[in-house]
């Protein structure tokens, strides 16, 4: 019978003991889903069928943070055999069970688990219980949705115990324990959960609630062995860190934080919380967010469900499996159909064309991640004998559902989606829309973000000052202002201009040469129309996910439905493409702290699932779908298939055949993020070069290339067209001061350096023994140092003085000019503004330097970095002293090793440029070993680490999208790092181009 049902630690073992007994796979734990709630908690553990297994929490946004909960709200899966387990009675942690029960849910009448978390009795109870009690007691409206639920399923409770009790803190199943936190309050006198691989010993993932680490109170023992973490209490102030569990080392893991953007209690903490699990080994590159990431973050992106899985699988259905013929090929492409037609379908359901865009999301997909075997099979299934179609292999498979079987019969084969994905019009399509988007949005973040840290900033002194006591208005006061003012700021006419006008002609002018390749005919109109749109977009998007107190944060596909809906001009592929990317662009944060952007961000990683979406919603409209209803439908395919493709695993209702039904169709707990996802790799950035060196970036997004085979220096804009900026192609020569660059010959130019205040890029002219500036302004050429004759020496008008074979350039911290100064093995400094020339470091003696052919600055310290190209190592000059110092390499002889280890101790070979990430990270073009390495500064000793190029030292040319540890370069001889946005350009000498490593 239901009912409420008091237990005892015998009771709880035999209690969990048979929910979760030693049984087959659909018992044991695959994955979890952190299901995005908005501000509360929501942790689903699936088995690796996809078939819930237990929910842990069932809250979500309420209240002052009501608008954090997602619109529309989640359509969630629990089977007669799933079980609920409550970490304690707040209501952020119990809402959208509130919810669904006052709707008359009974959940299947599956059982529940909680803590008791009971008021206190005066008549039995003496003071110091009626003390502590207090402190843990559930309060009036848990009081009635437990005797709501009692009425209709069992609620088995965890008696209270006093604080600090350890005696019975555990109870195990098979694969789970659950942990009696034992602390002092509601939050941290509570339930957690811990769940151990099936597969591998000691290897955890532990859901955490609200427990805020008390110290001693929370004995998970996972310490060094949790793969999975929740960040307790949506990352707020934790009271003891050490208590934290470090990741187990040498795998992938990660950390999920449950949380919504503009929450009433400015989570998460950025003083104390996130600093406290960064501190214990869970960084940035190992976190992912429920909330969405801003556009700074590695995972950038919107908000959405984060996957923790085991590191080593099982993989998802989006994973060729062994043998790896073509059977498996025609089942993968299957499977990732399956997965992006079934989130359509809770999302536009009944969409007509959903199997074409499904198709579209899954190809391009499967294309993001390099799996172009399972693209090609969604257009030609790979060949099996006998032939099959993939409809025909899918029903070998199983049960077709009805979505899927529209997919599989009218999308692929001639003149079909995948085709048109595949075609290189909707290719570059896609990738000029999403540039555009994503610069745009990223503007919009940028100024949403100053604003409102201006007037939260003059608010909270305004308040100060009127305040008898100088008291601060509250936490949540300062969120709901917040979230006000950067409603109101996305609104604004200047955000919008600047949207627009942060986008270069040149963006525009790809889009609409890519639209007409695709149709010449109902063009757009002019490139100020294109730019309009994608503004008109981009800041309807962001209005959007930031949501306000009237009004709850739009999940994405409708986002991107919304933001079509604000176009005006375009034809109607156009509105769908832009639209779609406009709705998975990064989530921008709004809390009372939050941190002003101090740049646009170039970042890779958000990109692909807007490139994803907009290929698929172009097609819902070559379909016949309205834009507005195509853009909704593919952002909500993108986000799924693109995870798929990763390996991720899915939910039963998105798989086929099927392994879990829901009558109200498929739910929508599918991952979004998770471990894999975005994994460093490399990009062909330009190519057909002659022998490229030097790289620099421009304030306006142009990259800067010194090639010193072809005499000249090459800028790429911002829209990928690659101009000659300096010097004539081709044309060795020694040209004068004051003429147009394009008119200045040069020899075998060897660095470019963009200098930000002068607004000019300085040129390592080294067969010409000179360093020459270009005004950006104006494109003049001017000589600013070296007389053009071989040689050293120093002293003021330094266009008198000589170098000899000028090869690497770096500013200091005072805007001087440090100049590897290669034949005459020194290290010289310019100052621009009085036209002197100094020599600071070398002798002229090979063992100080010899041939130093790259500099960079470290600007966190003003140490300098040298190459020493002959000597095989790097050296560091200490600021202002110039004292030498060896950090990586030794000078005995040339030689690949020492990576994880002691830089010092290493073996370079000719490295050739260097460069400092203003974080601890100096990156090195290991030329003669054909690999990047970098050496991690921060540790007491300095270590050396692999980045890019195989290990052993082969030379090759990888193609685009190749993993980094499987790169093959040869020769690389230049290196820039933009280390907000996690990009690494180099030069690829031998292979005549510039490639992008993205970390």
């Amino acid at each position: 019978m239901p009912g409420r049902h008091i237990k005892t630690q015998g009771t709880l073992n035999t209690l969990l003991g048979a929910w979760f007994p030693n049984a087959p796979h659909d018992k044991k734990p695959g994955f979890v889903v952190v299901a995005d709630i908005g501000q509360g908690n929501c942790n689903v553990v699936f088995d690796d069928t996809g078939k819930p297994l237990v929910y842990f929490d069932f809250g979500g946004g309420f209240g002052k943070s009501g608008h954090t909960y997602p619109d529309p709200a989640l359509k969630f899966c629990y089977l007669a055999t799933t079980r609920f387990i409550l970490s304690h009675w707040d209501l952020d942690h119990y809402h959208t069970m509130n919810v669904l029960l006052g709707g008359g849910d009974d959940f299947n009448a599956s059982p529940w688990l909680a803590p008791n978390q009971a008021s206190y009795n005066v008549n039995t109870d003496n003071d110091t219980t009626i003390k502590w009690k207090t402190k843990i007691m559930r309060g009036p409206e848990a009081d009635g949705l437990l005797r709501d639920l009692a009425a209709v399923t069992d609620v088995h409770l965890w008696p209270d115990e006093r604080p600090g009790h350890v005696a019975t803190l555990h109870s195990s199943g098979t694969h789970f324990r659950v942990i009696k936190v034992a602390g002092n309050n509601r939050n941290n006198h509570a339930l957690a959960l811990r769940i151990s691989n099936p597969n591998v010993a000691n290897e955890y993932i532990l859901l955490t609630g609200d427990a805020e680490y008390q110290q001693g109170t929370f004995d998970h023992q996972a310490d060094q062995m949790c793969v999975g973490l929740v960040a307790s209490h949506h990352g707020s102030p934790v009271d003891h860190p050490a208590d934290i569990p470090r990741p187990k080392p040498g795998v992938d893991v990660l950390i999920a934080y449950s949380f919504g953007w503009g929450n009433e209690y400015g989570h998460p903490h950025q003083a104390r919380g996130v600093p406290a699990y960064e501190g214990r080994g869970w960084h940035d590159e190992r976190r992912m967010d429920t909330g969405g990431a801003e556009v700074a973050a590695k995972y950038a992106g919107p908000r959405g469900n984060v996957g923790l899985t085991w590191p080593a699988g099982p993989f998802g259905p989006g994973i060729v499996a062994a043998p790896g013929g073509a059977l498996q090929i025609n089942q993968t492409a299957i499977a990732l159909i399956a997965t992006a037609v079934a989130e359509i379908d809770t999302y536009q359901a009944g969409e007509g064309h959903r199997g074409a865009i499904a198709v579209a999301a899954a190809y391009q997909a499967a294309r993001e991640v390099g799996s172009l075997t399972v693209a090609n099979a969604m257009k030609t299934p790979a060949v099996q004998m006998p032939a099959q179609t993939l409809l025909q292999v899918a029903q070998a498979q199983g049960v077709v559902a009805a979505s899927l079987q529209l997919a599989l019969t009218d999308a692929p084969g001639n003149g079909g989606a995948a085709d048109h994905a595949m075609s290189a019009a909707r290719q570059e399509l896609a990738h000029a829309v999403v540039n555009a988007v994503m610069l745009a949005s990223a503007q919009v973040d940028k100024l949403v973000r100053k604003w409102t840290a201006e007037v939260v900033d003059e608010w909270v002194e305004d308040f100060k000052a009127n305040d008898d006591k100088g008291r601060e208005p509250t936490l949540p006061d300062q969120a709901k202002y917040a979230l006000q003012q950067a409603a109101n700021f996305a609104g604004l006419a200047d955000t919008f201009n600047e949207a627009r006008d942060i986008i270069p002609d040149g963006f525009a002018q790809r889009i609409h040469d890519a639209a007409q390749a695709i149709l010449n005919a109902n063009l757009p109109g002019s490139l100020v129309d294109i730019k309009s749109d994608i503004a008109r977009a981009v800041t309807r998007a962001a209005l959007e996910m930031i949501g306000n107190r009237g009004a709850r944060q739009r999940q994405p596909p409708v986002v991107a439905e919304e933001a079509v809906g604000e176009m005006t001009t375009l034809r109607d592929d156009l509105k769908a493409a832009i639209g779609a990317a406009a709705g998975l662009a990064p989530f921008i944060p709004i809390d009372p702290k939050a941190n002003e952007p101090t740049q646009l961000i170039h970042n890779e990683n958000a990109k692909i699932v807007a490139r994803v979406a907009a290929v698929a919603a172009a097609e819902g409209v070559a379909q016949g779908t309205a834009a507005a209803a195509s853009a909704r439908a593919g952002a909500a395919a993108a986000r799924v298939a693109l995870a798929a493709a990763h390996g991720l695993p899915q939910v039963g209702c998105h798989r086929h055949p099927r392994t879990c039904t829901n009558a109200n169709g498929p739910c929508t707990l599918s991952i979004h993020y998770g471990i894999g996802m975005f994994k460093p790799r490399m990009k062909v950035q330009n190519t057909v070069l002659g022998d490229p060196r030097g790289l620099a970036y421009d304030s306006q997004w142009n990259l800067y290339i010194a090639d010193a085979g072809r005499h000249c220096v090459y800028k790429v804009d911002a829209a990928g067209t690659r101009t000659v900026f300096a010097g004539v192609e081709n044309t060795a020569g020694n040209g004068a001061s004051g003429q147009l660059a394009t008119n200045t010959r040069l020899n075998g130019p060897r660095d470019v350096l963009f200098h930000p205040i002068r607004e000019s890029l300085l040129i390592a002219d080294s067969g010409n023994n000179r360093i020459r500036e270009v005004k950006l302004s104006d494109g003049s050429a001017t000589i600013v140092a070296g007389s053009g004759t071989a040689g050293h020496q120093d002293g003021d008008n330094a266009t008198t003085r000589r170098l000899n074979t000028p090869s690497g350039l770096a500013l200091d911290l005072e805007d001087k000019l440090l100049i590897a100064d290669t034949v005459n093995n020194r290290i010289r400094l310019l100052d621009l503004d009085t036209a002197t020339l100094t020599t600071v470091a070398g002798d002229g003696n090979t063992p100080t330097l010899n041939g130093p052919l790259g500099i960079t600055v470290d600007d966190s310290t003003g140490d300098a970095y040298v190459a020493d190209t002959l000597n095989h190592r790097i050296v560091r000059l200490e600021k202002d002293t110039y004292n030498h110092s060896v950090v990586a390499g030794l000078s005995t002889a040339a030689a690949n090793t020492g990576d994880g280890g002691n830089a010092t101790a290493a073996r370079l070979n000719q490295p050739y440029a260097v460069r400092a990430d203003g974080g601890g990270l100096l990156y090195i073009a290991d030329t003669g070993n054909h690999r990047i390495r970098k050496i991690d500064l921060n540790p007491a000793t300095p270590t050396l680490h692999p980045v890019a190029g195989k290990a052993d030292g082969t030379t090759g040319n990888s193609p685009d999208g190749a993993a980094l540890a499987a790169v093959e370069l040869n020769a690389p001889r230049g290196l820039y790092v933009d280390a907000a946005s996690r990009n690494l350009f180099v030069s690829d000498a031998v292979n005549t181009r510039v490639v992008r490593v993205i970390l």
